[in-house]
């Protein structure tokens, strides 16, 4: 595995379900068998300040449902609670053996649906 993590900017909605995956792979490009491992994000206003949320939770959740895939997935019922901002975030990824790889990190913007009043 790397120890690179992928930027990317993620965008959620208030009221509105967020799901994103990542497929994760070792250095011959073959999917990571993650069974037993655990997950972690951040998202914060900016790097180094206070989280607004951490996952997992129980409404936010990190899994690994097939080979070499993480999946990030916060209900509606938390996204209610965030303000249309922009914020940052962190994920990694922690193996058996206690190893943490930074998967991605970047803007976690959140925006009113087009459809709803600012």
């Amino acid at each position: 595995m790397t120890n690179q993590p992928i930027k990317k900017k993620l965008i959620s909605y208030p009221g509105i379900t967020f799901s994103e995956n990542w497929i994760i792979r070792d250095g011959l490009q073959q999917k990571v068998n993650m069974t037993g491992w655990v997950g972690r994000m951040y998202i914060a206003p900016d790097y180094g300040e206070p989280t607004m949320i951490e996952l997992p939770t129980t409404d936010a959740t990190i899994t690994f449902p097939a080979l070499g895939l993480v999946k990030v997935k916060i209900e509606a019922s938390v996204t209610t609670t965030f303000a249309v901002a922009n914020y940052k975030y962190d994920l990694e990824i922690e193996d058996l053996l206690g190893e943490v790889y930074p998967v991605s990190y970047g803007a976690f913007q959140v925006k009113n649906w087009l459809t709803q009043e600012a």
